[in-house]
């Protein structure tokens, strides 16, 4: 599919399904039937999908040094470039489109780290909500309903300002800084329902569950 139409495509879509070359990192049952957006290797993926995603609009981008010689991606970038294929996959993105992301995780920690910083960074800019590998899920700045069971961290890698309020073992019932991957909101409990503010965007990472157990209200 063309760049383009692929764009135009998005426009009555809710949320998009990002794909990467980590299969390890891919539950294949979890994916929804959404536009797939494949991210160089993450094409060698395709034929592993489901029956069911085979009439959504898809696109592959990337440079090739991860993806199969013998797969032709739709929009192909020089290999030598000042951006990661991620990145150029994250900037033709809309607003507020929600983003589930599966092959980012599980191999080299400079590219995994560089990910959670790009992710971090779309949510901020595009007012979006951005999920990677079903482990961690990226919100915008504002103020979120959730039910959850279980412990959790919230993180951010920027300085920014959180509230907690709900059913929670350590509730922030006024606005508390916290310094860029703060180790003060780690490790917490939530029983039920509760509700996070943040000013600068945040990471929640469900430490005994998935971000298929985080339920926004």
């Amino acid at each position: 599919m063309k760049k383009e139409k692929f764009i135009h495509a998005l426009e009555n879509a809710s949320h998009l399904n990002l794909i990467g070359p980590i299969h390890s990192s891919i539950v294949p049952n979890k994916i929804k039937k959404a536009p797939l957006l494949f991210v160089d290797g993450g094409l060698d993926f395709k034929n592993q999908l489901s029956s069911k995603l085979l009439d959504v609009p898809t696109l592959s981008i990337g440079d090739g040094d991860s993806s199969s010689p013998v797969l032709e991606l739709d929009l192909t970038y020089p290999r030598d470039k000042d951006q990661t294929d991620l990145q150029l996959a994250m900037e033709m993105l809309p607003q507020g489109l929600k983003v589930e992301a599966w092959g980012f995780s599980g191999e080299r920690l400079d590219h995994y780290l560089a990910n959670i910083g790009e992710f971090q960074k779309h949510s901020l800019l595009k007012k979006s909500l951005c999920v990677l590998d079903d482990q961690i899920l990226f919100l915008p700045p504002g103020q979120f309903h959730l039910n959850y069971e279980g412990t959790f961290s919230l993180l951010s890698s920027r300085s920014t300002e959180i509230k907690l309020n709900g059913e929670l073992k350590y509730p922030l019932e006024e606005l508390f800084s916290v310094e860029p991957l703060s180790g003060r909101t780690v490790s917490n409990e939530a029983f039920g329902d509760f509700l996070v503010e943040s000013t600068q965007g945040i990471m929640i990472i469900p430490v005994d569950k998935s971000c298929s157990d985080l339920k926004l209200r």
